[in-house]
């Protein structure tokens, strides 16, 4: 038959899917059991809770973070640091913080946007200050 590459290729496809799908639904039984768990633990302490009424929240996206996380992780990387931190000591800390590659050259570079864009936000807020800039480099620290 002149077909058997693609009949391989197929089956070695849907092999993968099946695979997946059957994780995804490891996944989806482990999470109804976490949520039951969860919800029996809000009914002893309140046992009229109308559980229907909180709302589903998502996951941040792979990548993504939670609120708060980038600010935590930028506050807990300056006062850890025995001096000023440049933007990019910061955006290595918050990477390895999360476990990220720091060697994914396009991920450093969306992270350092994010971590630039806390680092403005809790300067505005007093919270931090720029200590120093020489040329493009930035070094922040906590606001005395």
């Amino acid at each position: 038959m002149d077909h058997d590459h693609v009949i391989h290729g197929l089956r070695r496809k849907r092999a993968e899917i099946a695979g997946r799908l059957e994780v995804a639904h490891a996944e989806i039984s482990r999470l109804a059991v976490d949520l039951a768990s969860i919800d029996g633990t809000i009914r002893m302490f309140s046992p009229h809770a109308d559980l229907d009424e909180i709302s589903p929240r998502k996951p941040p996206a792979p990548g993504g973070a939670m609120p708060g996380e980038i600010s935590r992780i930028v506050m807990a990387a300056l006062r850890d640091a025995l001096g000023a931190l440049s933007t990019r000591d910061v955006t290595l800390a918050v990477m390895a913080a999360r476990g990220m590659p720091i060697t994914d050259a396009r991920l450093f570079e969306a992270m350092q946007k994010r971590v630039m864009a806390c680092l403005r936000n809790l300067r505005i807020r007093g919270v931090v200050e720029k200590r120093k800039e020489q040329g493009k480099v930035m070094a922040w620290g906590l606001a005395a």
